[in-house]
């Protein structure tokens, strides 16, 4: 038996004993107060902590929070990937129909490459295209960038020239069985010429 138990057995007894015992007439005011603590013990809660259903409750709306923030991420993740993603079928530099055929590179007398010269063609335009970069040190900056095309008699040339930062062209040439002439130049005086290139 504990010592709880010994004190709220005692006060029980003691009331029951003075309850008639007229040797304590001055003794009902204490006896009123022992009847309400004991009548009031066991309805004590510890205010030191929160019931157990409002703890539990806490946990899952924390729970609930930390699903909703995660699901807001996946989505915000899955949407950056939809808009950053390239269309299927996206058109080239000469259009969605055109295949590159040739790739050359632009080069000074001592081997120095300076640009690329870039050559394509459509089965169903018919036509060629032609597009020259900078590479290198011309890469992505601003420098005299050209492209030139034509059938292989000189005929129907097109010609793109000035200060570009990523390429000039594309210029085209529509020359159904026959040879093309292509010329690149980056920068100024470097160029690079084909004669009679991807006949057919």
């Amino acid at each position: 038996m504990t010592l709880a138990n010994l004190s709220e057995e005692g006060d029980a007894e003691l009331i029951h004993h003075s309850r008639d015992d007229p040797a304590v007439p001055m003794a009902r005011p204490w006896l009123y107060g022992i009847v309400t603590r004991l009548i009031a013990k066991p309805r004590r809660v510890d205010s030191g902590r929160e019931p157990v259903d409002i703890r539990i409750g806490r946990i899952f709306m924390s729970t609930r929070k930390l699903a909703t923030l995660l699901a807001g991420v996946a989505v915000a993740a899955t949407t950056t990937l939809v808009v950053d993603a390239a269309p299927a079928g996206a058109a080239g530099p000469c259009g969605s129909s055109y295949s590159r055929i040739g790739v050359y590179s632009v080069s000074r007398g001592d081997g120095t490459r300076t640009g690329t010269l870039e050559v394509y063609y459509s089965s169903s335009t018919g036509k060629n295209c032609a597009l020259t970069y900078g590479y290198g040190p011309y890469a992505n900056t601003t420098s005299w960038k050209r492209v030139t095309i034509s059938r292989g008699d000189g005929s129907g040339e097109s010609t793109d020239a000035g200060r570009y930062t990523t390429y000039a062209g594309p210029v085209y040439v529509s020359a159904p069985g026959q040879c093309i002439d292509v010329a690149g130049t980056v920068p100024d005086y470097v160029t690079r010429n084909l004669n009679n290139v991807h006949c057919g």
